[in-house]
């Protein structure tokens, strides 16, 4: 089988850095910049939490489940850092705390303000992994806000990272498609963001029909001047907070899926971004497949097919997509190919 691969695919550098920081805090010691307490890791009880999964993709949660990382969906479900424990002192019982430190990771999508002081609150380790993205435009949200602006965020709105922002403003309205736009307040200053996995193409269709319900065009804004406080004088403004690295594979995807007979995209089911490159692709190829890894495919896919084009969304890694690429380039002799990067150049 001769297999293509995207030109920009797989894990991307938001997501690299969350996956190192839950390995370096499973392997070695961390340091809490607030308490200057350093704990060892490979202490008795030592518990190390996720608040929700590091990243969407179930192969690599399982890996580091393996190496001791609890996953928990609520603040209210981690043990705190400190256990009561009681000692015999003569004939009286004497109570005393004993630290047995709790280190939680905050996922690479972010959690909401709340969520972050419930757990300053219990006094556990936080280890902050959240994208470097999300978190300026969780600082964007608030900054619309302050200066009077309705926030508003295009995207789904059971995604970790837009309830995580959701959870930095008040009221914030969420809207998936055109039928959400009853949510919006008439003669409100409307100020717009994007999660950032979608699509250009889905943020701007958004943006018209937006526009065309309030009757009033939306301005550009740069995320500088939101975060300097540079507002035009009247009327919605809107940032762009789409992913760029999200952008890059969907534009290799597209490119790539056109030239092929069979196309694979690789990532977790649950991955915003993987879920978009299959969309993507499907559009312009039908004979594309979205699998989490190689145990999912089904050798009788490529029946009659010659060449097959892979991606992977930006929370594959390296390991997932190379498995997969040798294993279906074993069912022919035609030698791996690339559409712009060899799998086998370092």
């Amino acid at each position: 089988m001769k297999v293509l691969l995207a030109e920009k695919l797989g894990i991307c550098p938001g997501v690299k850095n969350a996956i190192s920081m839950a390995e370096r805090v499973l392997k070695s010691r961390i340091q809490n910049p607030e308490s200057r307490i350093e704990v060892s890791l490979h202490q008795k009880r030592y518990r190390v939490y996720s608040l929700g999964p590091i990243i969407h993709n179930k192969d690599v949660v399982e890996k580091l489940a393996k190496a001791g990382l609890r996953t928990v969906d609520n603040v209210e479900d981690i043990l705190p850092s400190c256990l009561l424990s009681k000692t015999e002192k003569g004939a009286s019982t004497v109570e005393h705390h004993v630290g047995y430190p709790t280190v939680v990771l905050i996922r690479s999508h972010g959690a909401a303000p709340a969520q972050i002081a419930a757990l300053k609150k219990m006094g556990v380790n936080i280890v902050d992994a959240t994208c470097v993205l999300v978190k300026k435009v969780q600082k964007i949200a608030k900054e619309l806000q302050r200066d009077g602006y309705k926030v508003v965020v295009v995207g789904d709105e059971n995604h970790p990272e837009v309830q995580a922002v959701v959870g930095c403003a008040r009221d914030v309205v969420v809207v998936a498609d055109e039928s959400d736009l009853h949510k919006l307040p008439k003669n409100s200053k409307l100020g717009i963001l994007c999660q950032t996995t979608q699509s250009p193409e889905y943020f701007s269709r958004m943006l018209g029909a937006i526009a065309q319900y309030g009757t009033a065009p939306i301005l550009e804004l740069s995320a500088l001047a939101c975060l300097k406080g540079q507002y035009p004088k009247i009327g919605a403004v809107y940032i762009n907070t789409l992913c760029k690295e999200a952008i890059k594979r969907q534009e290799s995807a597209v490119q790539l899926c056109k030239q092929v007979d069979i196309m694979f995209v690789l990532g977790g089911l649950e991955s915003a971004n993987t879920r978009r490159l299959a969309e993507l692709c499907k559009k312009y190829n039908s004979q594309t497949f979205h699998l989490q890894n190689w145990i999912e495919f089904d050798k009788s896919i490529l029946f009659g097919k010659n060449i097959a084009g892979v991606t992977a969304g930006a929370s594959t890694p390296e390991w997932i997509i190379t498995e997969f690429v040798e294993n279906l380039e074993a069912f022919g002799p035609v030698p791996l190919e690339t559409g712009g990067v060899d799998a086998n150049s370092g």
